[in-house]
C-alpha cells in the first residue's frame, strides 16, 4: 500500500485524479490538486464549471467516481476497490454555505453553539459562543432571532458556526454573493483576517476574479469541470497557461503569433515582441497581451515608419473609467487591440502609435475559436 506523509508535512488538502458525476455525467474530470496548510486557496470559474462540486466533494457530500481526496494525509474519499468514506461529520471541516442555512428557530448563540463538542460545559459553551461574536463583531445579538439579522449579519453567523467547533479547514462557497459590493468588500476582509488568526486553511468557491485576487494566496482556475491552472495571483495574471485563463482573470488581447529569434520573440500585428517565456521556434500560435502593456500616444504628425515595433492605428471607441480610459483600436491591417491609457486625452477617430511596454505571453491556439479581444 502506498505511504501517505503524515498530518505535520502532508498538505492540508490533496485531490488526486478525482472524478465526480451525477448519474451519467460526469461533471468534475481529473482532478488533481494540493492546497498547503494556512494557505488560503480559491476556485474560480463560471457558474456551471464544477467548481462548487469539488468543494462540496471535500466537504463529503459528494462521494467520487474514480481518484481520492485525503486531509492532512489521512484518506477521506478512495473509488478504490475497497471504497474509503468518511461522512462530512468526521472530517473536521467548516463549511459556509452561499445561503447561509442558519436554523431558522434558533437565535444567533443557538446557531453559533449547533453542532459544538457536547462534551463542553455549558459555560464553556457560553464563553466560547460569546468570543466567537465578539470576532465576528455581533456580541450584542446573541439573542436576536435570525430572521431579524441583515444579510451581512447571517453571514458573520454562518462564519462563526462554522468556526464554532475549531476546524483546521474551512470551505465557503461564495458567501459573498448576496450582498452589495460595499458590505461585500468589508466582509471579505473581515473573513480572510480571522481565518489567518485561527490558522485555518480555506478553500473559496468564486465567479468573480476581483474577489479571488483579494483574498488568494493561490488560485486554481476551473472550467468545464476540468483544471486548467494553479499558481498565485501574479503567476495566473502575467504567465497564463492558455487563453481561456487570461480571460478568467481580466481583459486579454489575443494575436496570432509565430515564434522567432531561437525562441524568445515572436512576430505579430504590433511587430516582433519579446516573450516572458521561450517557446520552440517556427511554432505558431497566440500572443497575448493585456490592455495595460500597451503604450499609446498621438501620432501628431504621421511620421512612425521609422520606429522599431511601433505600429499606427486609429481609435474607434473610447470608453472613460476615471483612473483610466479603455480605449479600442484598429491597426492599418485590421487587427482590433483594447488598451488602456492615461495622461493626454485621446479621442475617437484620431490617430495614434502603439507600442508594446512589456514582454508577451505566447501559447497555442486554443481548440475552440475565439474573439481577439476577450472582456
Amino acid at each position: 500500500m502506498a505511504e501517505f506523509a503524515s498530518a505535520e508535512t502532508a498538505p492540508a488538502i490533496a485531490l488526486h485524479g478525482v472524478c465526480i458525476r451525477y448519474d451519467s455525467n460526469v461533471v468534475v474530470r481529473d482532478i488533481s490538486l494540493s492546497v498547503g496548510q494556512r494557505d488560503i486557496h480559491v476556485l474560480l470559474g463560471e457558474s456551471g464549471s464544477g467548481k462548487t462540486t469539488i468543494l462540496r466533494a471535500i466537504a463529503g457530500f459528494e462521494p467520487v467516481c474514480s481518484g481520492r481526496i485525503e486531509i492532512a494525509g489521512r484518506v477521506v474519499d478512495s473509488a478504490a476497490k475497497k471504497h474509503q468514506f468518511e461522512p462530512p461529520e468526521k472530517r473536521g471541516v467548516g463549511v459556509v454555505f452561499q445561503d447561509y442555512a442558519l436554523f431558522p428557530h434558533l437565535d444567533v448563540a443557538g446557531n453559533v453553539a449547533f453542532g459544538m463538542n457536547p462534551e463542553l460545559t455549558r459555560h464553556q459553551r457560553n464563553a466560547r459562543v460569546d468570543a466567537l461574536l465578539e470576532q465576528v463583531g455581533l456580541a450584542a445579538l446573541g439573542r436576536r432571532q435570525v430572521s431579524e439579522l441583515s444579510g451581512g449579519q447571517q453571514q458573520r453567523v454562518a462564519l462563526a458556526r462554522a468556526l464554532a467547533h475549531q476546524p483546521r479547514i474551512m470551505l465557503l462557497d461564495e458567501p459573498f454573493s448576496n450582498l452589495n459590493r460595499e458590505l461585500r468588500s468589508e466582509l471579505r476582509e473581515r473573513t480572510v483576517d480571522i481565518l489567518r488568526a485561527e490558522h485555518v486553511t480555506a478553500i473559496f468557491v468564486t465567479h468573480d476574479r476581483h474577489e479571488a485576487f483579494s483574498i488568494a494566496d493561490h488560485i486554481s482556475v476551473i472550467r468545464g469541470g476540468t483544471l486548467l491552472q494553479t499558481g498565485t495571483p501574479g503567476e495566473i495574471y502575467e504567465t497564463p497557461s492558455s487563453l481561456a485563463v487570461a480571460r478568467s482573470v481580466g481583459d486579454v488581447n489575443a494575436l496570432d503569433a509565430v515564434v522567432c529569434d531561437a525562441g524568445s520573440s515572436a512576430r505579430c500585428a504590433l511587430g516582433t515582441v519579446p516573450l516572458r517565456q521561450p517557446a520552440t521556434i517556427g511554432h505558431r500560435g497566440q500572443l497575448l497581451v493585456r490592455p495595460s502593456q500597451l503604450a499609446v500616444t498621438l501620432d501628431g504628425d504621421g511620421h512612425h515608419a521609422d520606429l522599431a515595433d511601433t505600429v499606427s492605428a486609429q481609435v474607434e471607441r473610447v470608453v472613460y473609467f476615471g483612473s483610466y480610459t479603455q480605449l479600442y483600436l484598429r491597426l492599418d491591417d485590421s487587427t482590433r487591440l483594447v488598451a488602456n491609457a492615461s495622461g493626454e486625452p485621446i479621442q475617437t477617430g484620431q490617430h495614434v502609435l502603439v507600442s508594446l511596454k512589456d514582454r508577451g505571453v505566447y501559447v497555442p491556439f486554443p481548440t475552440d475559436p475565439s474573439p481577439a479581444v476577450a472582456r
